[in-house]
């Protein structure tokens, strides 16, 4: 509509706020229409919540060719790793926000590559970039050139390959 006193339109940002209501549909649990079990948990969700954050739940649940789609409880085989960062994960779907550290990094990313959730896939691909020298010095480089190279995710890959030259070894007698 148009203001009368300017003949403008103004346009008004409230986006906070509505992420917050989504955010709270996964806090408080309400109107939940599917429940997914991993491992031994059980995590209420939203189908639509799911299909819209990714096309592989999109069409897991939305297409009948598929038994998940007329289920209300469906089990997902994740493994430990990833089973144990899934509730972070999947809260992400909710409010756009999620704790990365190197010790998870990887199985977010797994998830994340699994149910093709670009955003977040490219948010762990920064998020390692940035912190290769700390992942070389805490023994966490191997798993993640490891990864990023078998699912072709090339630019960490690259970038790690020239640790030695950014992290030199340090001698044997400094590591104990």
């Amino acid at each position: 509509t148009t203001c009368i006193l300017c003949s403008c339109r103004p346009q008004f940002n409230n986006s906070d706020s509505v992420l917050q209501k989504i955010g709270s549909l996964y806090s408080k649990r309400e109107m939940t229409d599917v429940t997914l079990i991993v491992g031994n948990q059980e995590f209420p969700a939203h189908r639509l919540i799911l299909s819209v954050s990714s096309e592989v739940f999109q069409v897991m649940l939305t297409n009948p060719h598929w038994v998940e789609s007329q289920e209300k409880r469906v089990v997902l085989q994740e493994s430990p790793a990833c089973a144990s960062v899934f509730e972070e994960f999947l809260q992400y779907f909710y409010t756009g926000r999620i704790r990365i550290n190197p010790e998870v990094v990887v199985s977010i990313l797994t998830l994340a590559d699994k149910y093709n959730i670009k955003d977040l896939v490219k948010l762990c691909g920064d998020y390692m970039l940035v912190h290769i020298p700390h992942a070389a010095v805490n023994n966490h480089l191997v798993s993640w050139l490891q990864y990023t190279v078998q699912c072709r995710h090339f630019q960490v890959a690259q970038v790690g390959k020239r640790v030695p030259e950014v992290c030199p070894p340090r001698p044997l007698d400094t590591l104990a």
